[in-house]
């Protein structure tokens, strides 16, 4: 559900706040090689396209000879929180009930060892294909937040971890997730939503979702007949 959307540009220089989850491990989608080979297909398309208009920057890119340095990064499987998953959440819930929405993956488009924007692919059917491309803004920050917990101690070890985005599109916030074992270190795009959300810098993932859930309860309760009244009139 997208209807109530907070608009914040997130900046790729924002300060992350890292919060970390010890109780309860996310299982990272592996992404397949079906989607590795259709986001290739896709990243050629609209690299063509945007050498062939000179829109260089829907891509992130500065110049034509970027255009030529631009490579398709490692997958980032993404996974969504749903809004109405929040609202129906009940504590004892399995915290991951809460993720909702088709298998996707967010490809970055790399120039050198800099992610300068996003192609999004998402399951369709037997296949996979490209929703977006561009949102250079969020790469930034994914990367930003990605060093951040790599800073970290706990995530700085001898293993690699896995990670992944967490998404909650109908407060447009994001968090990048680090798992390392049993643990599972979370890193918000944007600390000031997390703290409107009564999120602390360190978090165990049970009480990130349960404080979103009361969010979501105490935002339906208010808004959710209006919000529904509107989408039974479109």
């Amino acid at each position: 559900m997208k209807t109530h959307r907070m608009k914040r540009m997130v900046a790729a220089a924002c300060v992350v706040a890292v919060m970390v989850v010890s109780a309860v491990a996310q299982e990272v989608p592996r992404v397949p090689e079906a989607a590795l080979k259709s986001a290739q297909q896709a990243f050629q398309l609209a690299l063509g396209t945007t050498q062939k208009t000179q829109t260089f920057d829907a891509m992130g890119l500065r110049s034509e000879a970027e255009s030529r340095q631009a490579v398709l990064g490692a997958p980032i499987a993404l996974q969504e929180i749903g809004y109405d998953k929040l609202v129906a959440y009940q504590p004892g819930n399995p915290p991951q009930s809460v993720f909702a929405g088709p298998d996707q993956a967010l490809f970055p488009v790399m120039v050198g060892k800099s992610a300068r924007s996003l192609i999004t692919m998402a399951r369709s059917g037997e296949g996979w294909r490209m929703t977006a491309y561009g949102d250079s803004d969020r790469a930034s920050a994914i990367e930003a937040a990605k060093a951040a917990l790599q800073k970290e101690k706990a995530v700085s070890s001898s293993q690699t971890p896995s990670y992944s985005v967490i998404s909650v599109p109908s407060f447009q916030f994001d968090l990048v997730a680090a798992t390392l074992g049993p643990k599972t270190y979370l890193s918000a795009l944007n600390p000031a939503v997390a703290a409107e959300f009564g999120l602390p810098a360190l978090a165990e993932f049970p009480e990130v979702v349960s404080k979103l859930s009361a969010y979501a309860k105490a935002f339906d309760a208010k808004y959710g007949e209006q919000i529904r009244q509107k989408q039974l009139t479109k």
